[in-house]
Order: structure tokens, then sequence, then C-alpha cells
């Protein structure tokens, strides 16, 4: 019996390390957006893109874009408190580098795959083809 706390740790420390293999940097997740509370019950979640991992601490630093001036734009987050999430259908977006203003029309696979980003079906301003896009490379509303 003196070993449970041990073998405990040991999943948890199992855990941590299967989610940081299934994420990336670049890929969309939720995270909880209020102080740390003691009995864990968030009530205010918003997306964000992994930014960076710290396998240390089981953290991940998340960038999302603020509601409002006074609000950090990154976020260090346990990555116990985190998940991967789809973006919304009709969510603006632009993309990051050439800044392309667009709209997500839908995810192209119901079927999450660990370590790979998400695509999207997506409709840029002005244009009536629609384009498959890389979650890796778009920028959307922290609220989404």
């Amino acid at each position: 019996m003196k070993n449970i706390p041990q073998l405990v740790r040991g999943l948890q420390l199992d855990r941590d390390v299967g989610l940081e293999q299934s994420l990336a940097i670049g890929m969309y997740v939720r995270f909880p957006f209020e102080a740390e509370r003691t009995d864990n019950e968030f009530r205010e979640f918003r997306i964000g893109q992994i930014q960076s991992f710290n396998s240390i601490a089981h953290t991940s630093l998340i960038r999302f874009d603020p509601q409002n001036e006074d609000e950090p734009s990154e976020i260090e987050c346990s990555n116990n408190h985190i998940d991967r999430c789809r973006i919304l259908p009709d969510t603006i977006f632009t993309t990051l580098y050439m800044r392309r203003p667009g709209r997500i029309l839908i995810h192209c696979s119901d079927r999450w795959i660990p370590g790979q980003f998400l695509d999207y079906y997506v409709l840029f301003e002005g244009e009536k083809e629609v384009k498959r896009i890389s979650e890796a490379e778009i920028r959307v509303s922290s609220t989404r």
C-alpha cells in the first residue's frame, strides 16, 4: 500500500507525456481563462494556439487574441486543464502571414489524429472557391 502514491504519480506523469506527444505548436486548444481556482471548477474558457511546451512543469504557453487591451495575449496553463478543440463553423479568421481574411465553413474530418493538425474548409473574403487550410496557418477570436 505504500507504493500507491508513487503509482498514482506515475500514471499522472504518463498522462502528461501522452498529452504533450499528441499536441504540437500551432494547435488550437481550449483553456480556462481565470485565476487559479483551488476547486478547479473553471467557468470561463477561451481558445488559443500553443506556442511552446514546458515538459518539466507540464505546462503550455498559449497565445490568443485578447478581448480588450487590459487582457494578456499569452497565458501559461497546466496541461491538465487544456483540451484539443475544433473551431466553430462561421468563425472569421485571418491567415497568419498574408493576413488574408476569411470564414471557416467546417472542419475537414471528424477524426482526431494525435499529433496532427486539423484542416478546415474555408472561404476567403471576395472569393467563391472553397479552400482547405490548416489550423496552424490561421488566427481566430479566443471566444469562438
